[in-house]
């Protein structure tokens, strides 16, 4: 199994580690105080939930943004990489980085699915979107024989009402991004969200030529 129909099946793992993460925090409202137990907590599930033909999880992997002018690393809080495509410089060519070449000490061409987290912990104040941002400037190359999946995670200590409609903001969030993509970008059917507190997960995604939101629990 590779490509496209590998992602797919990885999504279903990916699917239950955010919604077991979620029914943790629903069981108790102080288990998350910050971004990275989040991100913690989500690794460990990731890791517990990897299907039959699994994944690599890692932590702040980056990639080269050679298309910018900046030519600046990108940080991903979590990545899942297929392990038969991981290449390790240090191993298997310890002179690259000798040779002028600007390295993350590893490379990676092949299946991927890389999450973006996010967490409001004081109430009503809106989650910077600058992951949004950096997901329209990001060119998908090779897409069909090198495909990714992006998943973008906001949580928050809150209660969704009032003024904190943190599902609906987030909504707002992809169509902006769906509208401000670059000539190469990722497809937005690739793209996946999810907006939970203690009490209520949500999911987007886009499904027929729109972004639709929909409750997943309670």
């Amino acid at each position: 199994m590779e490509r496209i129909e590998l992602l797919k099946y990885w999504k279903k793992s990916v699917d239950n580690a955010i919604f077991q993460t979620w029914k943790a925090f629903n069981k108790d409202q102080q288990l998350f105080l910050t971004e990275n137990d989040v991100k913690c907590f989500l690794y460990n599930e990731l890791r517990n939930t990897r299907p039959n033909q699994p994944y690599a999880v890692h932590s702040e992997v980056t990639h080269y943004a050679n298309h910018q002018t900046d030519s600046a690393y990108r940080f991903r809080d979590l990545v899942l990489l297929n392990p038969a495509k991981i290449r390790n410089n240090t191993f298997e060519d310890p002179l690259e980085n000798m040779q002028g070449i600007k390295s993350k000490g590893f490379s990676h061409i092949g299946e991927s699915v890389f999450f973006e987290i996010k967490f409001q912990r004081i109430e009503n104040i809106r989650i910077n979107q600058n992951d949004l941002e950096n997901l329209a400037t990001y060119q998908y190359q090779e897409g069909e024989n090198n495909p990714k999946y992006a998943i973008l995670i906001w949580a928050s200590k809150h209660g969704f009402f009032g003024e904190n409609i943190l599902p609906d903001q987030m909504v707002l969030a992809v169509q902006h991004f769906t509208n401000h993509v670059g000539a190469v970008y990722i497809p937005f059917e690739n793209v996946f969200a999810f907006v939970f507190n203690h009490m209520e997960i949500h999911a987007i995604e886009w499904t027929g030529g729109a972004w639709d939101l929909r409750k997943i629990a309670p």
